[in-house]
């Protein structure tokens, strides 16, 4: 299987660290008391989130074969 991410740009860190901010806004502002992780994905190989601290908080964690960016593993949001 091809690799999408390979030429994939990323936004510059300005805007990224604004994604984030308005991401995290979003889930303020919507707040779900029974909201439940009942998976986490992450890469075997992720540099931002080490993979033994993932393992130590949640207890169904998926490894991938891909890079820290893994959304290119999955061909829709329902597969997730």
């Amino acid at each position: 299987r091809k690799s999408l991410a390979k030429d994939f740009i990323f936004k510059d860190e300005k805007a990224l660290k604004i994604e984030l901010e308005k991401l995290f806004d979003f889930a303020l502002v919507k707040q779900e008391e029974n909201l439940l992780w009942d998976k986490v994905y992450s890469s075997k190989k992720d540099e931002i989130f080490p993979p033994n601290a993932l393992k130590n908080a949640f207890s169904k964690l998926i490894f991938l074969n891909e890079p820290h960016f893994a959304f290119f593993h999955f061909k829709t949001w329902d597969e997730l």
